[in-house]
């Protein structure tokens, strides 16, 4: 029997990943180009310009493929 796990609320991303996140009071979309050692920080490019994403202020997630 299958069930369903809801969504996935990992906030761990890798490079090349399709994220949201919050900023000035939008919800962008964006692919991460960088991802900082500690898993806190990326940076996610969204329309050729670079964001500073932090777990949790930001509140990321992951995006649908």
């Amino acid at each position: 029997m299958s069930r369903n796990l809801g969504p996935d609320t990992s906030t761990e991303f890798e490079l090349g990943e399709m994220v949201s996140f919050d900023y000035e009071g939008e919800r962008l979309t964006g692919r991460i180009v960088r991802v900082y050692s500690t898993r806190l920080d990326y940076h996610v490019e969204v329309d050729g310009n670079r964001y500073e994403v932090s777990v949790p202020d930001d509140n990321p997630r992951r995006e649908a493929k």
